[in-house]
Order: C-alpha cells, then sequence, then structure tokens
C-alpha cells in the first residue's frame, strides 16, 4: 500500500513539476490505468492459454477405493448389466458360475449386443494344486460354512465351473466365453469389467478394492490378467455339445476328456456330483 502511494505521489507530483506536458487529471490517470490494466488482462489470458495447449495432461489421480464386504455383490451386479467383457481371475469360479455368468447372459440377449467372458480357472487335472488349495481354504475363517474342502472337491468345483462354461457358449451364441487353466493359485480373486475391476478375497466379510476404468491400477489389473491367461492353457471346445441339462455321466466323461481333462481318478460318484453342482448352481455369498 505504502508503494502505491509514493508511485502516486511522484506520478502526480514530482512527474509533472519537471514537466508539466505529463501533468494528468485523476479522470485521465483513471482512463490510463484502466487502458493498461485491459491490455494486461488480455496479454495474460493469451499467455495461459497458450501455455495451457501446450502442456500435455497431468496423469489422473488413480481412483481406487477400499469397499465394504455388503457393497461387493451389488457392485458386482451393477456391472454385470453394463459390460462388454468380463475377465475373471479366480479359483474354482463357484460365483462367476452361479451368478456372473447367467446374468451376464440373459443381459445380452435381452439387448442383442455380444459379450466376451474370459475364465481363469485352477486346473482341475493338477493334483497337487488342488490339494495345495484345498489346504489353503481350510485354514480360512469360512472353511466350516458349509462343506470341507479337500482335493476331490476342488476338482469338483472347477469341473463344474467348466462345463457350465462351455455348455453355456453352445446355448448363447452372443457370448464369447475363453476359458484357460492355471497352475498356480492366489488369495485375491478379479472381476474385471468395462466399468471397473473388484479385487476380493476367499472370505466372505472381507472387504474389497475397486479400482475404475481408465485408472493406472485397472490397467495393471487387466494387463496382469491377460500375461496369466498366456501362460496358462487354454481350453479348446468342440463345436458340438450337448446341453447341460442332457449330458448323462457318460456323456459329460466323454466331454471331458475332449476338452483334454480326462478325469481318469474320478469315479462315477464324483461325475454326478459335478452334474449337480453345475445344474443347481448356487450362489456362495448369496
Amino acid at each position: 500500500m505504502l508503494s502505491l502511494s509514493i508511485l502516486g505521489f511522484v506520478r502526480f507530483f514530482v512527474i509533472p513539476y519537471f514537466d508539466e506536458s505529463l501533468k494528468m487529471s485523476g479522470f485521465a490517470f483513471t482512463a490510463d490505468l484502466s487502458v493498461r490494466l485491459l491490455s494486461t488482462l488480455m496479454v495474460t489470458v493469451a499467455i495461459a492459454t497458450f501455455i495451457f495447449w501446450l502442456t500435455p495432461d497431468l496423469l489422473a489421480p488413480p481412483n481406487i477405493q477400499v469397499i465394504e464386504a455388503r457393497m461387493i455383490g451389488p457392485l458386482l451386479q451393477e456391472a454385470m448389466t453394463k459390460t462388454h467383457f468380463w475377465f475373471f481371475k479366480g479359483s474354482s469360479g463357484r460365483y462367476l458360475r452361479s451368478k456372473t455368468l447367467p446374468v451376464i447372459a440373459a443381459h445380452a440377449r435381452s439387448t442383442n449386443v455380444s459379450k466376451d467372458i474370459t475364465a481363469l480357472l485352477l486346473d482341475p487335472n493338477n493334483e497337487q494344486l488342488c490339494s495345495d488349495y484345498a489346504n489353503y481354504r481350510r485354514g480360512l475363517k469360512s472353511a466350516f460354512v458349509d462343506e470341507p474342502w479337500t482335493a476331490l472337491r476342488v476338482k469338483q468345483e472347477a469341473y463344474a465351473t467348466i462345463l457350465t462354461l462351455v455348455t453355456k457358449q453352445q446355448e448363447e451364441p452372443l457370448l464369447r466365453i475363453t476359458v484357460a487353466l492355471t497352475n498356480h493359485f492366489s488369495s485375491f480373486r478379479v472381476d474385471l469389467s468395462s466399468p471397473y475391476a473388484i479385487v476380493t478375497r476367499e472370505e466372505p466379510t472381507a472387504p474389497g478394492v475397486r479400482c475404475d476404468s481408465g485408472s493406472y491400477f485397472y490397467d495393471s489389473y487387466r494387463d496382469d490378467i491377460q500375461l496369466a491367461i498366456q501362460q496358462s492353457r487354454k481350453i479348446e471346445q468342440p463345436k458340438n455339445i450337448q446341453s447341460l441339462v442332457q449330458l448323462s455321466p457318460k456323456s459329460c466323461r466323454t466331454l471331458l476328456i475332449s476338452l483334454g481333462l480326462p478325469p481318469s481318478d474320478l469315479s462315477d460318484e464324483d461325475i454326478d456330483k459335478i452334474l449337480l453342482l453345475a445344474r443347481n448352481a448356487k450362489n456362495p455369498y448369496g
């Protein structure tokens, strides 16, 4: 404020004392000041606009958030009706076959829009893997909620999901289903759709993580799934497959062999259980 006062005193009294031609009334000074301020403002805006267009876009902050366990189901349900594709990376895929697949299939049929579904599951032919995963599941808090986890149960659940996926491909022409089998497992599951990715654990009461499409973490999870699929064994699906309800234990065994999954260590009772799990898929978290 003092500096402005001094400058004003110099402009109105000191300078005109030495050169009367520079003498200026208050109105003339105000008008001159307004013109100069307007010119300065216009130049500043022009420079700022030029710099704005030259400056590359800053990386948007990653949109990632922890979600409560009770919100995981509704978020997955919402994504099923909005997505054009679905990537699943998990173990036996019980929720995938009981909830995700039927909802996406129904939405594809009702909207006449094709959908891509890619499932990365445990290889049921890998005895050691199934045993290790069963041992892991027995150590969780939810281990005693239903049937005990054994290597045989892991196999049956995985086989049931595979059967559901390959038969659904035949029933729903608008679906493009890819099944890949991996020889390792993780404590995390990833459901990645068009709007966002949901990362969860096996515990129904555990929170999850949501990563919105376009964020760094969403792209990272998608890249990770694609890399895992490249390192896994893809199921080659026969062109003519009976529907799930038509499969008999004998034809089911034949189908599994044609898929490259010979169930040589499974009894007829085990095959019956696989068909039962596939036909009566229950939401494990519902």
